[in-house]
């Protein structure tokens, strides 16, 4: 009796610690993910926001930025339609890279970076 009791809690033992080894590497391999799918974000958004300058046109800023995979939010001031912030941003979840792009009558007017956490 004492043998087959040994030999199941040996095998329970064995299928914990497999388990365990298993939570242990999806954790690994998901925050290993996290820190590449940032990285290449912030690669993205820093190359796209550095073909911006000021007083350039604003025409097909958006189109551009979409066609790098970059997601594109274009926001016009209600109180003063000449004015548009266009927000380029790429990222996972809680780790954003961001370009901010604000123009007056399709010029931009001031580019700015951020990570949005």
């Amino acid at each position: 009796m004492s043998s087959k009791l040994s030999a199941s809690l040996r095998s329970s033992i064995r299928v914990v610690g497999l388990l365990a080894g298993a939570v242990v590497l999806a954790l690994t391999l998901g925050a290993a993910w996290l820190a590449y799918s940032s990285h290449q974000a912030q690669a993205q958004v820093e190359a796209f926001c550095s073909t911006v300058s000021i007083d350039q046109s604003t025409e097909g800023l958006a189109v551009r930025a979409r066609a790098s995979g970059l997601k594109v939010s274009e926001i016009p001031n209600p109180s003063d339609p000449s004015t548009l912030v266009m927000l380029v941003m790429q990222g996972v979840g809680f780790a954003r890279h961001l370009c901010t792009i604000e123009s007056r009558e399709e010029k931009v007017t001031k580019v700015e970076r951020s990570f949005i956490d």
